[in-house]
Parts: C-alpha cells; structure tokens; sequence
C-alpha cells in the first residue's frame, strides 16, 4: 500500500470527512453567492494528499500512518493557553523526524476541524434554544477563548516555519512558489499547500501577510490589508506587525529589496515589484509612527524616485481580482477572520448593559436607523428621494447658469453699459457723499480724544 493510501484510511481521517461535510452544511448560506472556485474548500484530504505529492520517495517513508498526534496536541493546548510557550520545541522535534510538509498540512487540517466542531456546537446550541438562550452566552465565551488559541497556535507555526533551522528546506521550497508560477503539475501541488496554509494562518491576520510575502503572494495580501475589519486592528496587531518589518530587513527577506525594482510589464500580476510596493505602503500606513515605521518609510523612499522613473504605476488602485487565484486566496482570509471578528464583537455586545435579543449580528442594517431618522420610508424611498435632489440641483444650476449669461449680454452688449445700467450704478450718489462725512466726523472725535489724553 502506498503512503498516500495510507494518509487517506488514517483513523483522524473519519472526523475529517464528518467535519468537512459539517462545514459545507454550516456554511452553505455562507458560499451561496461566491463562484464554483470559492466553494471548493482546500481543507480536504484529497487536496492535502495532493500537496504531499510533492515529497520525494525518502521523504514519504517517513510520513505517519495517522493525525491522531496532532489533533490530540491541539485539543491539550487550547484547554491550557499556558502551555502553548513549549509547542514550539514540539513543532520543530516533529520536523525533525518527519517531513515539515506533512507537519503543517497535519497541523492545518486539525485546526480546522476542531474550529468547524466548536461552531457547530455553538450553531446547535442556537438552533434548539434560541437567540435567548441561556447557554449561548457560555458558547460565545468558549468559541471567543478557542478563537485565541488558534491566533496564538498560528503565531507559533509562523515563527517556526520562518525561522528554525529544521524547516529550512520546507522554507525554501515555498520561496516564491505563487509569484513565479508556472503550469507544471509541482507548482500547481506548491499552490495546494500555500492554500491549506493559508487557510490556517489566517487565524492571525499578521501570519498571513507574512506567509503572502514568503510566497509571493504580493497582490493578494495587497487587497487583504485594503479590505481589513478594523476590529483586528488591535495592539497585538501593531505589535506583530512591528516584528514583521523587522523581519522584512534581515537578510531573510533580503529578495524582497530585489523585487521592490523590478519593472514588470504587467503590474497587476501576482509576484510583480509593483505589488510589492503597494503592499508595503500599505503597512506603512496601518503602522504609528515608531521606529518600525521609520525604518519601512526610509526603505521605500529610497526606491521611490526609482519607481517613479521607471516602472509604470498608473491604474494600480483599481487592479480587478475578480475570477482570478487571488480573488480565492483573500475570501479564505476574509472568511477566517470574519469568525474572530464575529467573536469579538459578541464579546463587545455581552459587555454591553443594553439588552441583546439579536443571533446574527451580521444581519443588522446599520442604514435603517439614520434612514428612519431622516423620514425614508425605505431604502427605495431614500433612492428615489436623492435622485429627485439631484435633479432639482441640476435644474437650479441650469438656470442660474442661464440667468448669468442672460445679465452678462445685457451688461455688455456692443461693449457698453446700457442707459438703465448706468442709472442704477449713479442713481444714490448722495448716499456716496454721506457716507464720506461721517467717516470725517468719526477721525475728528478720535483726534480730539487722543489730544486729551
């Protein structure tokens, strides 16, 4: 038997298809509206067998029949945040005896099912007692404290894979994988796993960017950062993204300088500088200004003049992504983090002393009530009501504009004042010479007040 037959009978691999088919089910409202690439989900075994593909016949001896290892660590780990600080060396010891590939792949596809189990629970929970459940509060609270392992479990697989010595190889297979690729069958098993990858670190929105910008993923992480919730603009965000930038100028990004010049001819591609470039201005702008911001607005003004002269940037803010891999890379994080910001803002309704009877947040028309306040009947009403001022605008512009001319002509026909004008201009000189005298009377009195004192 084959070890790709052997990944796909694994014991794990049971809850994995029940949870996938689980999340089709949670979800459906969800994908209704998205095109037949945004529906296929990436966290299935076909597709992670796919991706490991791509490992030679000495690394696939090494694989594990099973994922029980990793789905027994995640559920250790999240009841007790405070031994997340010792899953690093855990992460690094597993590829140290097995394949980085299948450790990541692993990790992702449980982390998945253990998120897609607990909003089931909390959709369950919902759906047999209602919005005003008494236990839903409680639910929130465990999705909310499950949400945050995931963001502190996806921070420790990003420093791993960035930085330790025993994912090198994994590192520099994935360098660049999406910017340059091409149509052979192992750039096409690179996007699996840059997929699967992404759909997990999307759990911490500062490891995405980073995994984006390793992999060449410029243009996606481009419109991720111009479509971000401003509720994961938080102080661990700023924090992440200060280290990220450090990153950006060691000499592990040291390509990235290399790139920001390059003057492609399409530079909505991608892997192209043009979108580098964009990218970083982006998080030169989400960044106070501190050191880091300092460093990155030096690093880009230093090419900017450069770009300026020599690569073509007109058009770059309405770059289309529609039907494109990019489209499908940004729904994955867009719909990853929708779940945490969902998670927080339930958070922030629970702190509240008004009293919540609302489920779907997510529902709740943030136009009606200022459309209720001016009057509107309904959104056709507020439709029609503004065109109907825009029409009358333009109407009185028109005639302004009319009348003008018509004064204009009579102003200044053959070049002359008419006979009335120059009536009206000299009809009240008297009016002229009255004013002159009190203005004399006035610098009399203030010059005989400022004699006296």
């Amino acid at each position: 038997m084959s070890k790709s037959a052997e990944f796909e009978k694994s014991p794990a691999l049971s809850a994995t298809s029940s949870a996938n088919a689980l999340f089709q089910q949670v979800s459906k409202d969800q994908v209704n509206d998205q095109s037949n690439d945004l529906q296929t989900h990436p966290m299935t075994d076909a597709n992670a067998t796919f991706a490991l593909g791509i490992l030679g016949s000495e690394d696939k001896c090494r694989l594990s029949r099973n994922r029980e290892v990793f789905q027994a660590l995640i559920k250790a780990h999240a009841r007790n945040h405070s031994s997340v600080s010792s899953l690093s060396r855990i992460v690094k010891h597993m590829c140290a005896l097995q394949p980085p590939e299948f450790i990541f792949i692993s990790f992702g596809l449980e982390l998945d099912i253990f998120i897609i189990k607990m909003m089931a629970r909390r959709d369950q929970c919902l759906a047999n007692e209602g919005p005003e459940s008494k236990n839903l509060p409680e639910e929130d609270l465990k999705v909310s404290h499950h949400l945050d392992f995931a963001t502190i479990f996806v921070q420790v697989l990003s420093n791993v894979l960035l930085t330790c010595q025993e994912t090198e190889r994994f590192r520099n297979l994935m360098k660049g994988s999406i910017g340059n690729k091409s149509n052979t069958t192992k750039d096409e098993r690179k996007s699996q796993i840059f997929h699967i990858l992404l759909k997990t670190f999307a759990h911490d929105s500062v490891a995405a960017i980073s995994l984006c910008l390793w992999c060449g993923a410029f243009r996606t992480a481009s419109s991720y950062l111009h479509k971000i919730n401003p509720l994961d603009l938080n102080l661990s965000f700023y924090m992440e993204l200060d280290q990220l930038v450090e990153f950006i100028e060691r000499p592990l990004f040291r390509d990235l300088h290399l790139q920001m010049l390059e003057c492609n001819e399409n530079p909505a591609l991608e892997g192209s500088g043009a979108m580098l470039y964009r990218v970083l201005k982006s998080i030169l702008m989400l960044l106070p200004q501190t050191t880091s911001y300092n460093i990155l607005k030096e690093r880009l003004l230093s090419i900017a003049r450069f770009r300026q002269c020599a690569v073509h940037l007109h058009g770059m803010s309405y770059i289309e992504i529609r039907g494109t891999s990019a489209e499908v890379f940004v729904h994955r994080i867009l719909e990853v983090r929708q779940l945490h910001c969902n998670a927080k803002w339930r958070s922030i309704r629970s702190e509240s002393l008004e009293v919540s009877r609302l489920s779907d947040y997510d529902a709740i028309d943030i136009n009606e009530g200022r459309r209720t306040w001016l009057g509107y009947a309904d959104e056709q009403d507020e439709k029609e009501g503004k065109q109907k001022y825009r029409n009358e605008n333009t109407r009185t512009s028109q005639e302004e504009k009319e009348y003008s001319a018509e004064n204009y002509s009579s102003l200044h026909k053959d070049g002359k004042l008419s006979p009335d004008d120059r009536q009206d201009l000299n009809s009240n000189p008297q009016s002229d010479q009255d004013d002159s005298d009190d203005e004399d009377v006035n610098d009399a009195h203030w010059k005989e007040a400022w004699a006296e004192n």
